[in-house]
């Protein structure tokens, strides 16, 4: 199987002084000749970075956003208005949804998160979009990657987060976050899995490619929504993340530091703009 490189176009952190740091998050994953953009940021700044970085998003032919957040989605905007070269945009089939953030500071009132993306805007642009029906699904220009949503919640400490809040039947509810979408990659050392938030909850996601490959992850790489966790939930997660069979992470975006203190402690990794893994 030839080399999977994944590269952090953009996130919250830059060590490289060339590049653009923003809070969102974008990674271009590549073998031979094809690739994958996996989220586009806020501003569109990771087509600045790619460029800076001397890498070739002419051969990306999927656009994969994990979910709709304004930080993972609005820089789909950059590209959509300058990039003619063929791709297909994939969005879960409940992405397009309202969300919004219970800010606690302000009692009352929730901040909308969503991000700009209509049907009636891609239409209008004519991009080549697709809802993801299925739970597991195979991207068909890169052979051995996969879609997976739906993710069931599991873990009895990776729950929802009560903050993140959408339209419910009788008013808002609790984001269960369904639209959410993770990207797991086939290679000589197992799945990759790449999360844009993982606000389902990395260990819900890992059981979830568990089940229906019949092997943990290799891999995690990507946010890990601990940003807003007490220190018991980052305990629990790294405890589990020990026993868990995946032999590394590498986290970034909305980790948040307190969690990145302990990851690291823990053998973790951090990884910012720019930088390249390779498998």
């Amino acid at each position: 199987m030839e080399q999977l490189e994944i590269t952090v176009l953009v996130e919250n952190v830059t060590n490289n002084p060339r590049l653009r740091a923003e809070h969102g998050l974008s990674m271009l994953v590549s073998r031979g000749e094809d690739s994958i953009l996996f989220d586009c940021g806020d501003s569109g700044c990771f087509m600045f970075n790619a460029n800076a970085l001397g890498e070739d998003l002419s051969g990306v032919k999927s656009v994969v956003l994990s979910h709709n957040h304004y930080d993972h989605s609005r820089g789909f905007l950059k590209w959509m208005n300058e990039v003619s070269t063929p791709y297909t945009l994939y969005l879960s089939r409940n992405f397009f949804k309202t969300c919004y953030w219970d800010n606690e500071m302000e009692p009352g009132l929730l901040t909308p998160t969503v991000g700009p993306l209509t049907p009636q805007l891609l239409q209008q642009h004519f991009v080549k979009w697709r809802l993801v029906g299925e739970d597991t699904y195979e991207l068909p220009d890169f052979p051995g990657a996969y879609l997976l949503s739906n993710i069931e919640y599991l873990s009895d400490f990776d729950i929802p987060d009560e903050t993140d809040v959408t339209d419910g039947e009788s008013g808002f509810a609790t984001d269960r976050f369904s639209d959410e979408q993770v990207l797991a990659i086939s290679t000589d050392k197992g799945l990759v899995v790449l999360t844009g938030c993982a606000h389902c909850g990395i260990a819900n996601i890992s059981e979830a490619v568990r089940r229906r490959f019949g092997t943990p992850p290799h891999a995690l790489i990507g946010g890990t929504h601990l940003i807003s966790a007490d220190d018991k939930k980052i305990d629990a997660t790294i405890k589990w993340l020990d026993h868990s069979g995946i032999e590394f992470g590498k986290f970034c975006h909305c980790t948040g530091e307190a969690a990145f203190e302990k990851m690291l402690d823990a053998g973790y990794e951090r990884i910012t703009c720019g930088e390249k893994i390779i498998f």
